[in-house]
């Protein structure tokens, strides 16, 4: 019988895909690529520490030590990945779990970390605003091998209020026309966003990427910019 505990230390880990069906298959356990799982488990010092327990029977005719293997160190990184998200960062952790009950290697590919909210029609950061980018700004000085993508949203409250500003100012209001402004809105706000990153928390902007702007429906979306991983 085998069953015991590898405690492991790896020091700048560089890895190379020689197998993307069991590369895909490990993403879909952990909840998120493999990349973004390991940027999360490096400290300052660019290491990686794990506790791998390895257990099995090696007198099964089927046993083979390196599925053991690869299957133990699956479990330990979902585990040290979902208790560094659940207690270190929390509420983050709350998005990691929900992630890992939906997660679709064909539909999601990233865990959202936070979503900043504006107001209508609005591209300005709310108090409450800059305190959700404060949280993933400390992330981020805690684990700087984390990379954030950065998504602006434009919403049927921005185009309501378009409407109505355009009212106010006795234009008639063309839908084309609208929508290349909700989508410039939806872009500022994630120019805001990272602006606020760099400038006020000095993150290096190699870190954060912006994705095209997009626009949603449904009363029940936010105006927002959503911070993934």
């Amino acid at each position: 019988i085998l069953d015991g505990d590898i405690k492991t230390k790896v020091h700048r880990l560089v890895w190379v895909q020689s197998d993307s069906v069991k590369i895909a298959k490990m993403a879909e356990k952990l909840a998120m690529p493999l990349d973004s799982a390991l940027s999360l488990l490096r400290d300052k010092s660019d290491d990686i520490k794990l506790t791998i327990r390895v257990s099995g029977d090696v007198s099964e005719p089927d046993f083979e030590v390196s599925d053991a293997i690869n299957a133990a160190v699956t479990y330990s990184l979902k585990k040290a990945i979902s208790g560094y998200l659940s207690y270190a960062f929390y509420p983050y952790g709350l998005a990691y779990l929900a992630a890992e009950k939906t997660y679709d290697m064909a539909k999601k590919s990233q865990v959202g970390l936070e979503v900043v909210e504006f107001k209508p029609g609005d591209n300005a950061l709310s108090d409450q605003s800059k305190e959700d980018v404060a949280n993933i700004a400390k992330l981020m000085k805690r684990r700087p091998w984390v990379k954030i993508q950065i998504c602006g949203y434009a919403t049927d409250s921005d185009h309501l209020k378009m409407i109505e500003l355009e009212k106010d100012k006795k234009r008639h209001s063309d839908d084309s026309l609208l929508d290349a402004s909700l989508l410039g809105l939806a872009k500022r706000r994630a120019s805001v966003v990272k602006s606020y990153l760099i400038s006020v928390y000095k993150i290096n902007a190699k870190r954060l990427t912006t994705c095209s702007p997009t626009l949603t429906d449904g009363k029940e979306q936010t105006p927002r910019v959503e911070l993934l991983i």
